[in-house]
């Protein structure tokens, strides 16, 4: 049942601290659905801020809000699939998804199991006032089978969670499976959509699809959030295509790459640390393309797995993180406060045998200031490096 009691009552003590608030004597009947709702907003506030806008808006359970895409990949999504006639997203869900693909379709078709969760929903679809979406309470295969026409696009982001609330990854532990349905999907759409957990195996993934045209890895602000499976019945034998996008504060920068490409890509590689040092964003190295990285950039990477590089001259808009390099350091404590007298600074490990968190406890490094520490591999060398965050 839709609460509007609560829903009001929340949003006049939406500012209000949840843990706090849960122990007051004022919620009476409504405290399940008013926590509810907070929770929904506070979540809002990172995560779907237009829809701080609308004090309607009903929230449903924190797991359902959390399982749901953020308005930021939402719209990349949106943008991605462009204009289209018909889109229909098979796993609604909160509806997130749904609403930007409603920005740029004439018809979106909303798919909902979960009958609570569809009725909140689609109130929150007339509360937004979009007269463009359409929902159906049903099984998605279900649903499909009624319908005979094809669609521009079909969107699926099946359920990652098992009975017991465990997180799944792979396609065939997913509800609905999509290993089952893939080729129903692909002969009822011109192009198939599947959101899969950044956690997935690529090139195992694109195995089992056998369709799979294109992938895209969005990472926000440096953290890898979702992969998306492009999948449409192959007319040519053209490459896989690897998109890695990285959304920092609205901007989006995408490097792509090909799945053959990296194999039969040789390795640039440096035989010391020069004054400038680059770490790939988390897109970037959920990719795996760091051969084909070093090609299209120039930079030679320090040692074959370190996955950083490096450059005496400074590369503007590098895909990730650069460093000035202030000095080589052997990774002692005396040898480290000789370098960085603060003992402060951000620790990275990469290729190196220690793991960044145990590694500043051994150096008894406070964590913070402009500093970093970042331990790695220079061909068999292991060597640590103190430098200053550029970008």
């Amino acid at each position: 049942m839709i609460d509007e009691e609560a829903i009001a009552f929340a949003w006049q003590h939406r500012d209000e601290d949840i843990a706090e608030f849960s122990l007051s004597k004022h919620l009476g009947k409504h405290r399940i659905a008013i926590l509810q709702q907070l929770e929904g907003l506070h979540i809002a506030r990172t995560k779907w801020g237009y829809l701080l806008d609308y004090p309607h808006f009903a929230y449903p359970p924190k797991l359902n809000c959390e399982q749901s895409s953020s308005s930021v990949t939402a719209n990349y999504k949106a943008q991605l699939v462009g204009k289209s006639k018909s889109i229909v997203d098979l796993t609604g869900g909160m509806g997130v998804d749904t609403l930007s693909f409603s920005n740029v379709a004439e018809r979106v078709d909303y798919v909902e199991f979960n009958t609570d969760l569809f009725e909140l929903t689609k109130r929150n679809f007339a509360i937004l006032g979009k007269k463009n979406i359409f929902c159906h309470n049903c099984d998605c295969t279900n649903w499909l089978n009624n319908h005979t026409q094809t669609f521009d696009i079909i969107y699926i982001d099946p359920a990652r969670r098992n009975a017991f609330g465990k997180k799944m990854v792979g396609f065939s532990s997913c509800q609905p499976n999509i290993l089952e349905i893939i080729d129903f999907l692909v002969e009822r759409s011109n192009l198939v959509v599947i959101k899969a957990s950044p956690m997935i195996d690529l090139k195992i993934a694109t195995q089992q699809l056998g369709y799979a045209t294109d992938i895209h890895i969005v990472a926000v602000n440096n953290e890898c959030r979702e992969i998306l499976f492009l999948c449409r019945k192959k007319t040519e034998d053209n490459p896989l295509q690897i998109h890695c996008a990285d959304i920092h504060f609205g901007a989006i920068h995408t490097i792509s790459f090909t799945a053959t490409g990296e194999q039969a890509t040789t390795l640039l590689t440096a035989n010391e640390v020069s004054q400038y040092l680059y770490e790939p964003n988390a897109s970037i190295m959920k990719s795996g393309c760091f051969k084909q990285l070093s090609t299209q950039t120039g930079l030679p990477q320090l040692g074959r797995n370190s996955h950083l590089y490096t450059s005496t001259e400074l590369l503007p808009n590098f895909p990730g993180r650069t460093f000035k390099v202030i000095a080589q350091s052997p990774l002692t404590v005396k040898a480290i406060k000789k370098q960085l007298p603060s003992m402060k600074a951000h620790v990275i490990s990469r290729n190196y045998p220690i793991k960044a968190t145990q590694l500043q406890q051994q150096l008894r490094i406070a964590e913070g200031g402009d500093s970093y520490v970042i331990a790695t591999t220079v061909g068999k060398i292991k060597t640590g490096i103190i430098a200053t965050r550029i970008n």
